[in-house]
Order: structure tokens, then C-alpha cells, then sequence
């Protein structure tokens, strides 16, 4: 009703200016209408300038609220909130009416509104993004305190807003008084009271101290190198999540890599969710780093995939973004597909880690966590390459049941857990960490906190979540609620007290859900069978309500805060909400709305965008809802929708998920009569058979594969099941079954195969398909392909069989293998082919001695295998091609085999891989440093995923190896199985496989051959005729090493032996040399040096001493040109030993001395060790000779150069040495340190074409220049904050002590350095300098007048010029001094000057024994460059000889840090 002389605020403004005197009682009497609405309703009023009635009685102004709901549409478009237009997804709250009371004040003081528009368009874009400018009416400095009030209120974002009406009035209050006194209003704090009224509990964490120091000892302990695995749990509530948030935080602001993931409940989404998820936001954050920085990861990623990278699309599809479209992989059993694609995901995240960016991986509420995802999680865990990598898994540790897959897989903390996994258990918070929380909540001191936060705890049990949402309760309530008369938080604790609390927070959050309006109810539950988040525009959809009503209808929800708007979702604030929402429903009202849900996603699915994605989404809901489907052909529908999803998740090798999902597809077929050939019901029982004998249920497998075979005629459904049957035996290793359905698939497939063979049918075929290999001799490498499907599917059997075939009965494989090749030269070849003439290969060189014949046939087998695109058959021939190498291309083979392991491991292929590592590691014993390299990579890499009991038997057996001729011979000599229990158990008692009997022959070979080197003459004889009688398939050159050192042992104990022995011995020798001169007769690579020594010892032996020496001799140089340093150094040891009986000493060390370099070549550095200690006249010797050779070097000139180097290199040594001539030129005693600096700068930007300089040294935490050139000359020398150079690439090279060059520095890493973006420097150049006083520092360089000004070439000759600075500083220094800097270094060695990485380098190739040229060739630079580290090498360890340096290094430790 308007009442007389009440006109609206509106024609009140039209009609006069208000003036301050005016405003302030208008705006007050505003604000106390605005308090009175906010406390009688729930949301916002309309507050306009037409709702608002004003009217002065005895000269005061009155005004009161009245909505006539006839105001023009227009103004309502003045009067709104950024809110209230709905795009931006806020709630419309009290702070939306702030907003609205900042446009009425606005317009009062100024007479007209902030903004000015046209439309209803105009106006909501003016709301959202466009400023207002001053209001007109305070314009002066004067008044500015009042202008800011306004311009707070009219933020756009509510956040950034008033709180309360209250926080507005106060600040009002106080520029009324200000205006009243003094006539101004200046500038002041806004919204103090706003601040302290707040309710905002803490984010920060309470006492989890431990937990903290737990996490990031695990990361610290990954960032340092290793793997670490961490799972956090604790109840519902307990604080798991914030732990967790906060140490992301933390990771991120060390510049590390954080993914996340999280595990739904009610969910069935894509296989392994949540970690590909999580990979793929952070492929997300590599591309959006731009073209350059995926170019890079591309390449990066490329390599470590290999050709299998469309075995990880599958799964994240957003790795396509950097290596591009991968095309699809070879199908693979379940065994070999599970294998690659760990492998792969393996290599993915280790290629993602690394020193400078460890990758922390969060995958939370793995309680609800799909089983083939933690299998994943288990498989990853057990992969020890992963370096740089910490796993961090949180769980509800209350709702593990027994039998939970999580605890199968990795235990629980009272259980011990799995080993090498951290357990981190969240519990309550203690007494005193409520206190110092409930005293920052209400920012009171803890002695008032104190009372409530003992109700808190009596009532909570100090769970975190529990505190908070009890707290919430008691402000809603206004049980805790902010006194503004005194501006403090106040309570009533007896009230808080008396009142009935829940037992648990889960009773709190039912409680809440209760008291909330059953619309919001209902579409809480819809929302919570959705997931964890939902989108209003598809509940909006469901629900057939508008977008609008239904974000009105979640309002009592976002305001109790069991939601929250997170991107345009809606989001639980915590799992127990949305649990409490979903049992809300009962049972079958959530199957009605699982199957809704699935209809509607059904309708959006085909050409959907993440198609994928959504497939398993629809399907799980439906599958959810099922039971409520009436109609047999939506029925159907659904388990067609079953079977695709299943083989998807098939795809990405989850078996386990894809078996439930064909399950589940049987179960709604159970009504359906048709169980024919390829029907629904055939294709799931096929498709599920694969992967039930995967996971254990054989049984089922093979009855339900049986069945089909009898209900099918078509050929290739007949074949793919009898692929499974074959691969379903060899799983479960029934080898005899498996060899029995292959060749029943063959002769069902026109391959006639004969039921029992003979010699005379063996040697039969092979003469037959010898004289057909010989016919298309020359057209072997273009023989045409079958497109007869049927002699595809016979070429799947073969391949699949093969080597079930040849463990069964290597007779028959001989006779299927010459068939089939007879019947593939006639009818075309297919992909088995290969395999097939590689194993008929196996058996002509073997079995017939035919090496040359089987080395030309299994050249022709990789031909076609290298066409395949099918790595394991490619993995399997390459084996075979090795295998027959080492008869034709003994020193080639390791190669081949190295190859042949990596296409296994690339394939899945676990058992051909573990085959080629051992076969690999065998092969390579010629060079022990390599040897030890490879074996422990093969190990570290695949020891709990790839690797069987027998190939990790030859890994420690060669590590043991190593490490026995690596040390110095010490009584007594144990063998190498000494305290490792698989390798003693290889000694005694039956082995159960000849792969067992090959480790124990190749454990006894080493043992011997380690006993003959280190003079155990009677105990490598022991061990020879222990293992001579040990039946084993094993490589050519073991039996190679075995006869030789049999033999050698033999002729060393020969003259001790008694008259029958000697008998016997000689029976022996005679046999042995008889071997080795077949061998070396074949191949002499391998076999004709070790021949020349066992003769020349037969000479010796026999006292022909001229022959012996001629053998040695030719021994000597044999070996030598085949690169084997071990037989070198065995016949010139030998040599030695016969010029000592011949009374010649020089020649005796000449050779002695020929052996230790070959032995050192060899790696055998404990037997070079030996000879020193027993003969140390040859130390002398050797020094002399080396003193004499490297002074030859230093002498040699530039003209040298030119005459020795090759063309392209000779201006690159050149350069080199006449840089170093120069730094040899410097006159550093008459110099200072300061001017040594400078002299070395000057030189240093001369070599690199830099265009300023400087040189810092860190002291005591500061920086410090030392010289600097091409700056203009600042004062001051600490520079803390100095911009003269960029920090940040500093701190990076102290840090890595790796050395920096930015070709384009605004395109680097380090683009955002305050001095790049303001300097813009175009290229940089930073070295790592460690001075002679420990002093850390850097040399610092750049060029701002091109790119690329700087080349990784350059820095080799910028370290010598580093190195040389220091040198010549030890120089100056007084030895008193150098002793008063390191310590007392009385019985110790102290290395005053610390080597370079690439000194360090240089030194340990040193100690491998190559020569200059050679380390040259290695690390590929000048051989003059390789002199000048020598020399700095030999200068700052105080030596003259390349001896002696090795030897200082090893006691001082150096090859440890390198």
C-alpha cells in the first residue's frame, strides 16, 4: 500500500541531486531493509530503485521496501548482479544484493547508473566485463575513501565483494563520521569487520606433522634416484584428502611433476581411469607448451615406444596430440598384450621423470579402485626401472574387507604389507591440535578456544571432516555466530554441549541430507548414480526440468555445502555425501535411474567425441539397470554394447574387467534360444574364453572352447579357437596338449602331418625340401604371398605352435617345418613362413652340420620377417638368426641378439626375451665393464616383470663374474654361488630342466676359468670335470671357453701328476685340441687364438720352447685383431712365463707387461692388481715407458696435427691447442687471483665469440664476482640481487652441475627470468665451476647479437680453460695454506682440485685401457683433446703417468663418482 507523500526512489532521483548529507541516511536506512529481507528469506529480494519507497517525516527520511511487480523489464537489467545473469555458474547469494546496493549507491551519489546500454545482451555483458567509471558526484581526492566503498561493491567477482550488509554499514558508518568531523573521507582499509566475521574454517594441515615428514622423505628419496611407493590411509573423514592436496601443492612449487587420479564408488568407467586420466592432463600441460616443446617430447616419447605406441592410445587417446597417429598393434595373447602394455606404460612414466622433475603420481580412494587398476599399480610398482617416480595411494582403510583385491596385492600395515611399500596412516587429530584449529577458525586466542574445542573433541573423536561439518551445523544454527557489538566470534559451549550429536560425521552428512527439500533430495541422488560430479545441463535433461529450475532446486544443497561448483559442475563435497545421496533411493528406484541415465547417454554416443570414454559410461549404467529392462531386444542391445567394451578393454589389456563385461553380455542373453555360430551368445563365450584362461579359470576356458569347436564348421572361427586352445596349453605350460591341437588344426587345415616319424622320414624330408629350397634358390626372396584365407589360418597354427612343437617333439617340428615350407613354396607364402625356414634352418645347421646352407636360409627368414610388421615373429627370428650366427659370425652375434631382446620386450614376448638376455650377457664376456653395464640394466629393468628363474641365474652369475675378476685375488677363492642360495642350489642335486643344466654349466665354465686365471690350476680342473658330463644346450662359445680352459688347466698341473694320470691327461688334451681345431678349422674368429695358445702350452709343455714362443706370438696377434683381450692377455702371461724359463727376464716383462695392458683392456682390473702386487718391478717399467710416451704427446706441434688428424678434423684440434698454448702463456705467478680471473675471462669470451662475461663464486650464500667483461662498470661486488645476468640459469647449473646453452634464450626453459624478459638476451652459455676451496661457481656467458652463438662442442674447450684456472691457482698457493683449507690430511689422500664430468670421463676410459685414439673415437672429439684432459688429469692428482693417475683415482674413489 503507498502510503502519503511516498514517492520511489526512483523519481526521488530523477527529480534532485543527493548530496552527502542526503546519501548517508538514504544508504543506512537501504542497508537496514537489505539486513531485514536476508534475515526473513532464503536467497535474494529484488532491490531497485522502484521497489524502494521514499518519503521525510519531520525533515528524516524514511524508506521502505515494496515489490508492485510492475517496474519496466528494462530497469531490471540495471539492477542485476554478474550472478543473477547466469553465465557465470555462481550461486545468487546476499554479496549478489551487495552488488545491487553498490548500483543504487552509485546512482545516488553520481544521478545516473554505472553503466549504459541498449539490451538485455548489452546490459549482461556490461555486468560481467566492463568497469564502471568513477561516480560523477565524488570525483575528488576528498571523498575517495567512499569511492572505493562503492567500487568494492561493484567487483565483479562475489569473492572480492562486502560479506555481509553488516561489513558495508560498518565502513559507511566510519565515512560518515570521517565526513562529519573533517569534511573528507581518505582513503582506508575496507571490510575489516567483513574479515573477522567471516566464517572460514582453515585450510592449512593439523597435526599431521608425521605424515608430512613421511611423504616427503619418500619424494626426497625418488628425487634422488629411486622409486618409491606410498599408501596413506586412514576412516572416512580422516584427512587423507587435504594431506594429499597439500603436498601436491608443495610438489608443484618444487617444480616437480604432479598427476592425480581418483577411483569413484558406483562407477565402471574405462579401464585404469584414473591413471590414464591423470597421464593425460599432463600430456595436456606438455602441449600446451607449444610446437617447439612437443617436438621434443615426441621425439623423447617415440623412442621409448618404439613401434608400439597404439597399444597406449588405446588406453590415453590424448597421446596422439605429441607422437601423432600410431597405427594398430599386433594382436597378441593375453600373456604377451598384458606384458607390452606395462612394459609400455612402464616407459611412458619413466620417460616423464627425471633429476630435475621427479613424477609424483596420486591416485586416491583406491578402496573403490577396479581390480585391473591396482593390478597395474602392482605390475608398475614391481618394474624396478622406474627411477625419479613416487606413487602415492590413499585408501579407507575401515571398509577393506578380507578377500579386497588391494589387500591381496599389497597387504595391510598390521599384515607387513608388501616389501619395499610405505605405510602412512592418518588418524584423529589430537586434543591440542582442535585448539590451535578452532582458535584460527574464530582468530581468538587458544585459551578461549580451548572449552569448545573439548566439546569438539568429545564429540568428533578428532575426525577432521567430522569437526568441520560440526561446526558448519553450529553456525547454521547460530550456536557459534559473530557478535558485531563486541567484533568477536562468540558461543554458548554449555548449549553446544546439551545438544545430541551424531555418531559418526556419516549420520552428520545423512542428518544434513535429511533437512534438505526432497527436490533437492531427489537430484542429489540422481547426481550421486552420475558420480562424483555432474553437469546441470544433463541433469537438466533427465529430469526434464529447465537448467534454471534445476540449479534453484540444488540451491539448499550449494548452501549447506554439500556441493560445491567446481568448472561448471557441481561436485560432493565428500564420498560420504555422495554415498548418503545414493542410498537415499531405494534399489530399484537406482536401477530406473541407471538404466534412464544409460538410454539418454545412449542417444549421444555414436559420433560422440570421446566416443570411447562414453561406451564404457553407457554401458555401466545400463548394465546397472538392467534387471528393469522388459524388452528382449533393448536386452540384446545391451550385451552387443557389452561385447564391444569388452574387447576394448581388451585392448588395453585389461582382462579382467573385459571378462566381467562378457559376463555380464551372457547374462542377458541367458533368455535368447540362438547359440549359433556367430551369434551374440558364440561370440561371447569366445571372446570371454580368452580371457578366463588368463586369469586362472582353465577349466572353464578349455570346456567352453571345446563346446564351440563342436558347433562350428567356418574354417576361420574354427581356427581362432583352436589359437586359444593352443596358447590356453602353452600358458599352462600342458605343452603335449598344446602340440596335439596344433596338428590337429593342421591336417583339418591340407597340412598332412604324420602321427610318429623315423630318421629315415626325417632325413627324407629334408632331402625333399632341400632339393626345393635349391629349385626356387633364386627367386627365395620373391616368392609371392597366399591370399588363401586357409593357408593364412595354417600359418597362424605354425607360428603359434612352433616352439610347443619343438620342446613336445623336435623330431616331428622338423617334419611340420619341411612340409609346411614344401607346401608354401608351392601354394604362397604367409607370415609363419619365416619362423618355418628359420627353425628348418636351426635344424640343417645343427642336426647336419649345413652352416653355410642354414646361415643363407635364415637370412631369407629375416628378409620376410623384417617385411612383417609383427615384432614378436620378428623378436623369434632374430634369435634364430643369432643362434646360427655364432657358427659363421662369431664376434657379430651379440648384436643379434641384443636386437632380438629388444623386439621381445617391445612384443611381450616373456619367454624368447629371457632367452636373448641370457643368451645376450653370455655372448659379451670380452669387454667385463660392458658386461657388468648390461647385466645389471637387464636386471634393474625387468627383474620383477620379464625375467624367469634361469635368466636371472645368468645375470648373477655374470655379475658374480665380474666382481671376481674385478678384485684382487684373496685366499680362499670362493666360487661365484658362495652366499646366493638360487646359484648354490644349481650345484647339488637333480635340476629340473636343461635350462637349469645350462646355468650349472655355465656357472662351472666361470668358476673355472677365474680359478686358471688366478693360478688355481687344480681347482679349475676339478671344476671341468664336474660340468664336462652336463648335458645342456648352450652357446657355441661356452663350449669354446669350457674346452679351453680344460685344457689349458690339464697341461698346468700335467707335470705334477702321477705316470697314470699323466695317461689320462694326455688321452684328454689330445681330444680337447682335436675340438678346438674343428672349431677354428670353421670359424677362426673365437677359436684359432685360443688353439694357438692350448699348442703353444702343448709346445711348452714338451719343451719345444721356439714353437711355443711362435704360437704365443701368433696367439697374441690373432687375438688382437679379433678384439679379444682375454685370450691376449692369456698368451702373453703365458709367453712371459716361458721367457722366464728361458732365463730371459727383459723379454719375460715385456710380455708381463703386454698382458696387464690386455687385461686391463679386458676389464680384469683385479688380476692387472695381482701382477702389480706380486711383480713390482714391472710398476717401474711400465711408468718409465708411459712417462716416455705421454711426453711424446705433449711435444707434438700443430704441424703433428696437421700430418696425423683427418681433414675435418684437423682445424677443431688446432683451435683446440692453440686456446690451451695460450692459457699456457698466462703469467700466472706475477698475478693476483682477481687478475687470474680476469685473464681467463678475457680468454674465455675470445674462444666462445661471446660478447660480455663473468665469472661469480658463491660465498657464504652470496654471490661474488671474481672478473667480469663487456658490462658497464656497476659498482659493488655481492650481488644478491644484481640484474646483470640471468639467475636463474645459474642457480640451474649449481644445482645440476650440468652445463647451460640456450641457443634462444626467450624460447628456453628459463624464459620467464626477470633479466631474459627484460634484457632479452639472444643466446647463453653457462659452465659449473668447483674451486679449489670447495667454493662453488660459474662461468657465464652471452652473445645478444645472434642465436645459436653457442654449441655444446664449445663447452669442451671452455671446461679445459676452467680447469686450467684452477691448476694454476694451486700453483700460488702456499702448502701450509692448501693444509689449512683441507684439514689434517695426515693418513689420508685429499683431492685439492676437483676433475671435471668430462675429465672424470676421460679418466675412466683410461682405466679401461684405450688408448687416446681410441677414448677419441668414443667420446667423439679430437684426439689433441683427449691429451689436454690427460694433462689436467695428470696435474691435478699429482702424477706424471697414466698409471699412477689410475691408481691415485682408485684411492681417492674417483671411478665411484663417476
Amino acid at each position: 500500500m503507498i502510503h502519503l507523500g511516498e514517492i520511489t526512489l526512483r523519481d526521488f532521483i530523477d527529480k534532485r541531486v543527493v548530496d552527502l548529507q542526503m546519501f548517508f541516511p538514504i544508504a543506512e536506512q537501504i542497508m537496514s531493509i537489505m539486513r531485514e529481507k536476508h534475515q526473513e528469506i532464503t536467497g535474494a529480494c529484488r532491490f531497485t530503485p522502484t521497489t524502494l519507497w521514499i518519503s521525510f517525516e519531520r525533515e528524516k527520511v524514511r524508506i521502505r521496501y515494496m515489490d508492485t511487480a510492475e517496474d519496466d523489464s528494462q530497469e531490471d537489467f540495471s539492477y542485476i548482479s554478474p550472478e543473477h545473469t547466469g553465465r557465470m555458474r555462481r550461486r545468487v547469494d546476499a554479496r549478489s544484493d551487495l552488488y545491487i546496493l553498490g548500483v543504487l549507491l552509485y546512482e545516488l551519489l553520481s544521478s545516473e547508473l554505472p553503466f549504459k546500454a541498449e539490451s538485455a545482451n548489452d546490459w549482461i555483458y556490461a555486468h560481467l566485463a566492463m568497469m564502471p567509471l568513477l561516480p560523477r558526484g565524488i570525483h575528488s581526492s576528498s571523498t575517495q575513501g567512499l569511492n572505493d566503498l562503492v567500487m568494492k561493491l561493484l567487483a565483479k567477482s562475489p569473492d572480492d565483494r562486502y560479506q555481509s550488509v553488516e561489513g558495508v554499514a560498518h565502513d559507511l558508518h566510519k565515512c560518515m563520521e570521517q565526513w562529519k568531523r573533517t569534511g573528507m573521507i581518505p582513503p582506508f582499509t575496507l571490510g575489516e569487520l567483513d574479515e573477522r566475521a567471516r566464517f572460514l574454517l582453515p585450510t592449512r594441515l593439523y597435526g599431521r606433522e608425521e605424515n608430512w615428514k613421511r611423504l616427503i622423505a619418500e619424494y626426497s628419496r625418488s628425487a634422488a634416484g629411486d622409486k618409491a611407493l606410498v599408501f596413506v590411509g586412514g576412516p572416512a573423514g580422516s584427512g587423507k584428502s587435504t594431506l594429499i592436496e597439500a603436498f601436491q601443492s608443495h610438489i608443484i612449487k618444487l617444480q616437480g611433476w604432479v598427476i592425480a587420479g581418483r577411483h569413484e564408488p558406483f562407477q565402471e568407467l574405462k579401464p585404469y581411469a584414473s591413471l590414464t586420466k591423470a597421464l593425460a592432463v599432463l600430456i595436456r600441460n606438455i602441449v600446451s607448451g607449444g610446437e617447439e616443446q612437443i617436438l621434443l617430447w615426441r621425439s623423447k616419447l617415440l623412442k621409448v615406444l618404439g613401434q608400439n605406441g597404439g597399444a597406449l592410445t588405446t588406453a590415453i587417446s590424448e597421446l596422439t596430440w605429441i607422437i601423432g597417429y600410431q597405427p594398430p598393434v599386433e594382436e597378441l595373447s593375453p600373456p604377451e598384450a598384458t606384458q607390452r602394455f606395462q612394459t609400455l606404460l612402464g616407459n611412458l612414466i619413466r620417460a616423464f621423470a627425471d633429476e630435475m622433475r621427479p613424477l609424483v603420481i596420486i591416485l586416491e580412494d583406491l578402496q573403490w579402485a577396479d581390480t585391473a587398476s591396482l593390478h597395474l599399480l602392482r605390475d608398475l610398482w614391481n618394474q624396478t626401472s622406474l627411477k625419479h617416480v613416487l606413487v602415492v595411494g590413499t585408501y579407507r582403510d575401515n571398509v577393506l574387507e578380507e578377500g579386497h583385491e588391494f589387500r591381496t596385492l599389497f597387504g595391510t600395515p598390521s599384515e607387513g604389507g608388501a616389501p619395499g611399500i610405505q605405510w602412512n596412516t592418518v588418524s584423529g587429530l589430537m586434543m591440542t591440535d582442535i585448539v590451535r584449529f578452532t582458535a584460527e577458525a574464530f582468530r581468538v586466542t587458544e585459551l578461549r578456544a580451548r572449552p569448545l574445542a573439548e566439546v569438539l573433541y568429545r564429540q568428533t573423536a578428532g575426525n577432521p571432516l567430522y569437526i568441520k561439518q560440526t561446526l558448519e551445523m553450529y553456525y547454521r544454527q547460530k550456536r557459534i555466530f559473530f557478535d558485531y557489538g563486541k567484533w568477536c566470534w562468540e558461543w554458548d559451549v554449555d548449549r553446544i554441549e546439551k545438544i545430541e550429536g551424531a555418531q559418526d560425521v556419516i549420520e552428520l552428512i545423512v542428518k544434513r541430507f535429511d533437512e534438505l527439500p526432497e527436490i533437492s533430495q531427489q537430484l542429489l541422488a540422481w547426481g550421486a548414480c552420475l558420480g562424483a560430479s555432474f553437469d546441470p545441463v544433463f541433469m537438466a535433461r533427465l529430469t526434464g526440468a529447465s537448467v534454471d529450475q534445476t540449479e534453484q532446486a540444488l540451491l539448499p544443497a550449494l548452501q549447506e555445502g554439500l556441493i560445491i561448483m567446481e568448472n561448471r559442475l557441481y561436485k560432493f563435497l565428500h564420498d560420504q555425501v555422495q554415498e548418503a545421496a545414493y542410498h537415499w533411493l531405494a534399489d530399484d528406484q537406482r536401477k530406473q535411474i541407471h538404466l534412464k541415465i544409460g538410454r539418454d547417454l545412449l542417444q549421444v554416443l555414436s559420433g560422440a567425441e570421446r566416443e570411447e570414454d562414453l561406451l564404457f559410461e553407457t554401458v555401466h549404467h545400463l548394465n546397472s539397470g538392467s534387471t528393469c529392462m522388459v524388452d528382449q531386444h533393448e536386452r540384446s542391445q545391451l550385451a552387443e554394447l557389452n561385447l564391444r567394451a569388452g574387447k576394448q578393454a581388451m585392448a588395453s589389456a585389461a582382462y579382467r574387467q573385459a571378462l566381467e563385461l562378457f559376463e555380464e553380455g551372457l547374462r542377458l542373453l541367458e533368455g535368447e534360444g540362438d547359440k549359433a555360430e556367430g551369434s551374440l551368445y558364440f561370440q561371447h563365450v569366445l571372446e570371454s574364453s580368452e580371457c578366463r584362461y588368463f586369469i586362472h579359470d582353465a577349466v572353464q576356458a578349455e570346456a567352453d572352447l571345446r563346446q564351440l569347436l563342436l558347433s562350428t564348421s567356418t574354417g576361420p572361427v574354427r581356427t581362432r579357437i583352436y589359437l586359444i586352445l593352443i596358447k590356453l596349453y602353452t600358458f599352462h605350460k600342458r605343452m603335449e596338449q598344446a602340440t596335439d591341437t596344433a596338428l590337429e588344426a593342421m591336417r583339418g587345415l591340407g597340412l598332412s602331418v604324420p602321427y610318429r616319424t623315423s630318421s629315415m622320414s626325417i632325413l627324407a624330408e629334408v632331402s625333399l625340401t632341400q632339393l626345393a629350397l635349391v629349385r626356387w634358390r633364386s627367386r627365395l626372396e620373391k616368392l609371392p604371398m597366399s591370399d588363401d584365407p586357409a593357408k593364412q589360418e595354417l600359418a597362424e597354427i605354425v607360428m603359434v605352435s612352433s616352439a610347443a612343437l619343438f620342446i613336445v617333439n623336435p623330431e616331428l617340428a622338423v617334419v611340420v617345418f619341411a612340409r609346411y615350407l614344401r607346401m608354401s613354396l608351392k601354394q604362397g607364402i604367409g607370415d609363419a613362413f619365416s619362423i618355418a625356414l628359420g627353425s628348418y634352418a636351426m635344424t640343417i645347421a645343427y642336426g647336419f652340420k649345413q652352416y653355410a646352407s642354414a646361415w643363407h636360409l635364415v637370412e631369407v627368414a629375416s628378409h620376410y620377417a623384417d617385411q612383417s610388421d609383427r615384432m614378436l615373429l620378428q623378436g623369434r627370428v632374430q634369435m634364430i638368426r643369432a643362434l646360427i650366427m655364432q657358427y659363421i659370425r662369431p664376434q657379430k652375434v651379440a648384436s643379434v641378439f641384443e636386437r632380438a631382446v629388444q623386439l621381445a620386450m617391445e612384443s611381450g614376448d616373456r619367454t624368447s626375451a629371457g632367452n636373448s638376455i641370457a643368451c645376450h650377457v653370455i655372448s659379451i664376456d670380452q669387454d667385463l665393464d660392458n658386461l657388468k653395464r648390461v647385466s645389471l640394466d637387464y636386471q634393474l629393468r625387468y627383474e620383477n616383470t620379464l625375467l624367469d628363474e634361469v635368466t636371472l641365474n645368468v645375470l648373477h652369475i655374470s655379475q658374480r663374474y665380474v666382481e671376481r675378476l674385478g678384485t684382487a685375488y684373496s685366499e680362499p677363492m670362493h666360487s661365484i654361488a658362495t652366499d646366493n642360495t638360487s646359484l648354490e642350489q644349481l650345484i647339488q642335486g637333480e635340476l629340473p630342466s636343461d635350462e637349469h643344466r645350462g646355468n650349472r654349466y655355465y656357472l662351472y665354465t666361470c668358476d673355472m676359468e677365474i680359478a686358471y686365471i688366478y693360478g688355481q690350476y687344480e681347482k679349475a680342473l676339478l671344476l671341468a670335470k664336474q660340468s664336462e658330463h652336463t648335458k645342456a644346450n648352450v652357446l657355441l662359445c661356452l663350449h669354446q671357453k669350457h674346452c679351453f680352459y680344460h685344457a689349458l688347466a690339464i697341461i698346468a698341473v700335467y707335470p705334477e701328476a702321477s705316470e697314470q694320470m699323466r695317461s689320462e691327461h694326455h688321452r684328454k688334451l689330445l681330444n680337447l685340441l682335436q675340438r678346438m681345431k674343428g672349431w677354428a678349422k670353421r670359424m677362426p674368429e673365437g677359436a684359432l687364438c685360443k688353439l694357438e695358445i692350448m699348442q703353444a702350452e702343448y709346445a711348452r709343455l714338451h719343451q719345444d720352447y721356439d714353437e711355443a714362443a711362435r704360437l704365443y706370438a701368433s696367439a697374441i696377434r690373432h687375438a688382437r685383431d679379433y678384439g679379444e683381450p682375454k685370450e691376449e692377455a692369456i698368451a702373453a702371461e703365458r709367453a712371459a712365463y716361458l721367457y722366464q724359463l728361458r732365463n730371459d727376464p727383459d723379454k719375460a716383462e715385456q710380455y708381463l707387461r703386454k698382458a696387464r695392458e690386455a687385461y686391463q683392456r679386458w676389464g680384469a682390473y683385479g688380476k692387472v692388481q695381482s701382477i702389480e702386487n706380486h711383480l713390482p718391478a714391472v710398476e717401474m717399467l711400465l711408468s718409465r715407458t708411459e712417462t716416455e710416451d705421454v711426453q711424446g704427446e705433449r711435444n707434438i706441434g700443430l704441424s703433428e696435427i696437421s700430418r696425423h688428424e683427418r681433414a675435418n678434423t684437423e682445424m677443431a684440434a688446432a683451435l683446440d691447442l692453440e686456446v690451451l698454448k695460450q692459457t699456457y702463456k698466462i703469467p700466472f705467478k706475477e698475478m693476483a687471483e682477481s687478475e687470474l680471473f680476469d685473464a681467463f675471462l678475457k680468454l674465455a669470451i675470445r674462444n666462445a665469440a661471446a660478447v660480455r662475461g663473468v665469472v661469480l663464486l658463491k660465498t657464504e650464500g652470496d654471490w661474488r664476482i671474481e672478473a667480469r667483461k663487456g658490462y658497464e662498470d656497476e659498482q659493488g661486488e655481492i650481488i644478491p640481487g644484481w640484474s646483470g645476468y640471468a639467475v636463474s640459469v645459474v642457480e640451474f647449473v649449481m644445482k645440476t652441475k650440468e652445463p647451460v646453452v640456450c641457443g634462444s634464450a626467450e624460447q628456453s626453459m628459463f624464459a620467464s627470468d626477470p633479466y631474459i624478459q627484460a634484457q632479452r638476451p639472444r643466446s647463453i652459455l653457462c659452465l659449473p665451476l668447483q674451486y679449489l676451496d670447495q667454493r662453488g661457481g660459474v662461468l657465464y656467458l652471452e652473445n645478444n647479437l645472434t642465436p645459436n652463438a653457442f654449441t655444446p662442442e664449445g663447452v669442451e674447450i671452455l671446461e679445459l680453460i676452467l680447469s686450467r684456472l684452477v691448476y694454476l691457482r694451486l700453483w700460488q698457493l702456499d702448502d701450509q695454506a692448501i693444509l689449512s683449507q683441507t684439514g689434517d690430511v695426515t693418513g689420508q689422500q685429499v683431492l685439492i682440485t676437483t676433475l671435471t664430468n668430462r675429465e672424470l670421463e676421460v679418466l675412466s676410459l683410461m682405466a679401461e685401457g684405450m688408448t687416446n685414439k681410441q677414448i677419441a673415437a668414443h667420446m667423439e672429439i679430437t684426439e689433441g683433446t683427449v691429451k689436454s684432459h690427460a694433462n689436467n688429469i695428470y696435474g691435478k692428482l699429482e702424477v706424471r703417468t697414466r698409471v699412477q693417475a689410475i691408481k691415485k683415482a682408485r684411492e681417492l674413489q674417483l671411478f665411484n663418482k663417476s
